[in-house]
């Protein structure tokens, strides 16, 4: 199961339609669109505690590596 087929309504929504509502609404990807936000919750939650380990965050956001998160938060 995709995250897309996830949170699609499956009456009224299939992934594709999904997909095209996503992009149309904020011109992105839906996967850049989740990691938009779990990069913003990410960047909240270091600004809230500066001496967490990104290790940490990593883990409460579901990256699958630290340095990813690293990486993407360049």
């Amino acid at each position: 199961m995709t995250v897309v087929s996830s949170v699609s309504n499956p009456r009224k929504d299939c992934p594709p339609i999904l997909y095209n509502k996503v992009k149309a609404t904020t011109g992105q990807t839906v996967i850049a669109f989740i990691t938009s936000i779990r990069l913003k919750a990410a960047q909240r939650i270091i600004r809230s505690n500066p001496h967490i380990l990104i290790s940490e965050v990593a883990i409460q956001l579901g990256f699958n590596t630290p340095n990813y998160l690293s990486k993407c938060l360049q």
